[in-house]
């Protein structure tokens, strides 16, 4: 798959089916039923991105509990790299806000995999999470702390850390209001704290020339972060690192 510029898949592990009582829950899938929807996965591709590490928020409380915290060790058994997501907690798109204490369940959690396993190549944290400056701004303070947490045994060469979010919003397209000049300088700031790609879920009906800059079968593309400038870039050989989705925006 390497000559159509797909690197991975995006997995998480609910595939149904649904019973007679409901769906199976999210919380029931094995590290070995994990490993076994990964195995074919690993003879085809070299990597997977997941979109969360399992939390659960139960009165207050974030915990790992559901079946994402098996991702990256069922990985490992079969041979697979990880872009590890940490999926933001305790979002409200209405209020521009996340729970950032909630989040770092998430990143605290993919960094000790990271040290256990040994196959996480990145953290992706928040998944189109940027409603305005104060989510912006909440991913940019969970970025500088999962830096703080990969301390002593990595760094941003061995454990990059950056976001997924929409391309719409990276690529500065909703930018026709006045109130956009906050959410713009907030951008800078998050774009800056990235390092290596960061990463743009693509829809069609953002531009219509997005299938043919990133190929059809594409729906996710990456953005190198620079100095302070636009921060979009058209894609080039150079600068594409694409993961095929399944299921996900």
């Amino acid at each position: 798959m390497s000559s159509t510029g797909i690197h991975g898949l995006a997995f998480s592990p609910y595939v149904g089916p649904w019973l007679a009582a409901g769906p199976i829950l999210f919380n029931t899938y094995t590290l070995d039923q994990v490993t076994q929807l990964l195995t074919p996965v690993g003879k085809l591709f070299p990597l997977i991105a997941t979109y969360g590490q399992g939390t659960f928020v139960w009165q207050g409380v974030a915990d790992i509990q559901d079946s994402n915290q098996y991702n990256i060790q069922a990985a490992k058994n079969v041979g697979l790299k990880v872009s590890a997501g940490c999926y933001q907690q305790g979002a409200d798109p209405g209020s521009d806000v996340i729970n950032v204490e909630w989040t770092k369940a998430e990143v605290d959690y993919a960094i000790n995999q990271a040290r256990s396993c040994g196959n996480v190549v990145e953290l992706v944290i928040g998944n189109e999470c940027l409603w305005g400056p104060n989510s912006t701004q909440a991913v940019t303070q969970l970025i500088n702390y999962a830096k703080s947490g990969r301390n002593p045994d990595f760094n941003r060469d061995t454990l990059p850390i950056t976001t997924r979010q929409r391309w719409d919003v990276l690529g500065g397209v909703n930018n026709t209001t006045p109130g956009y000049a906050a959410m713009r300088q907030a951008l800078l700031g998050l774009l800056s704290a990235c390092e290596g790609f960061v990463y743009a879920n693509m829809y069609p009906y953002f531009d219509p020339k997005i299938a043919s800059q990133i190929e059809r079968n594409s729906s996710q593309a990456s953005f190198y972060p620079g100095g302070h400038e636009e921060h979009e870039r058209h894609l080039d050989g150079s600068q594409k690192r694409l993961c095929k989705s399944e299921g996900h925006g």
